[in-house]
């Protein structure tokens, strides 16, 4: 499952109360130290560390959350030169709007 902080604007100030929501399609698994990154009505979750076999994984992996979408879940196969995996990274939205930009982090212990 997942929660949303809803944040609405109403005559006395923020309302705050969270949502919970049901995700479907390709749900990525558990992970920490994952960047999520929040393009147009989307979120683009990149890296992090989970476990598979009862051994820590460093993931390479990027998903989509389509917002709008009721929550679904795409796991995202990109073309081009992927960076190494990677966990306590950043990924930040660059200026033209449609690239981001994945830096620093933790590869298997590595900086």
């Amino acid at each position: 499952d997942a929660a949303v902080l809803s944040l609405p604007m109403v005559d006395s100030g923020i309302e705050v109360a969270w949502v919970q929501r049901s995700p479907n399609g390709d749900v990525p698994g558990p992970r920490s130290g994952h960047s999520i990154t929040v393009w147009r009505e989307q979120a683009l979750l990149f890296g992090g560390c989970g476990v598979k076999d009862s051994q820590p994984q460093v993931s390479g992996e990027a998903f989509l959350l389509h917002i709008a979408d009721g929550y679904r879940w795409e796991r995202l196969q990109p073309t081009g030169l992927e960076p190494s995996p990677r966990w306590r990274h950043t990924a930040t939205l660059l200026p033209d709007d449609d690239s981001v930009f994945v830096f620093g982090g933790l590869c298997r212990g590595d900086r």
